[in-house]
């Protein structure tokens, strides 16, 4: 019998995602599968660790009918809590907690992010 562990419902939504590597300015682009309000589940190479903090952004489509901006960059702190190994070519599924956000460009007076999830 299957026993649902999420809070929160997961929109399957496939949006692009960028995780900045630890110590580089690389980013490993990779797209949600699904998401909710505290967290997202994606596929990706290995390197990811469960209970380790990452940071990434989130790139949010939008509707502008006037042809403005087509995207909303979402910067997260998460933590990771599942890495699934999917395949023997390191390939695996990692589950995010979102701990916050904010939105690309928006930082409070002393930096930090502006939004933090309960």
């Amino acid at each position: 019998m299957f026993v649902e562990r999420r809070r929160r419902a997961r929109a399957k939504v496939h949006w692009n995602l960028y995780f900045t590597l630890p110590g580089t300015s690389e980013l490993v682009r990779t797209i949600t599968h699904d998401l909710s309000s505290q967290g997202f589940y994606c596929i990706t190479n290995g390197g990811f660790v469960a209970g380790e903090m990452r940071e990434c952004t989130l790139i949010v489509p939008t509707h502008d009918p006037h042809g403005g901006n087509p995207a909303l960059p979402v910067v997260c702190r998460v933590r990771v809590v599942r890495v699934e190994v999917l395949d023997e070519g390191g390939i695996c599924g990692v589950g995010c907690a979102i701990e916050d956000y904010r939105f690309a460009g928006s930082t409070s007076e002393h930096g930090q992010p502006v939004h933090h999830l309960p």
